[in-house]
């Protein structure tokens, strides 16, 4: 996997809207390769059960995904919990679609 924070930015610009924000979706759909969802996956699942978001104490690996990602800091708990379960969600159909 290539991909490094730098591109992931470039990435970030290209699927971003003014009026809609950042596609997620479309993002994961363009992934080349099944081995680069599953890394998104892996990073995103492993996110989604180190951070609590009521607590607001993050580890460093989490707070490396957070940065990686450009992700804003949760300021509602129930948001970002809607949040990464729409990202993973994606992230499945788009592995289920590369998979067929």
């Amino acid at each position: 996997m290539d991909l490094n924070r730098e591109n992931f930015t470039e990435i970030k610009n290209r699927f971003t809207s003014q009026t809609q924000g950042f596609d997620w979706a479309g993002y994961f759909n363009s992934c080349e390769s099944l081995e680069d969802l599953k890394w998104h996956q892996q990073r995103f699942s492993f996110l989604a059960q180190d951070f609590d978001p009521f607590s607001n104490n993050l580890s460093p690996e989490s707070q490396n995904i957070i940065e990686f990602y450009e992700l804003d800091p949760p300021l509602n708990p129930f948001d970002w919990t809607n949040f990464m379960l729409k990202r993973l969600d994606e992230i499945d159909r788009a592995i289920r679609k590369k998979s067929q």
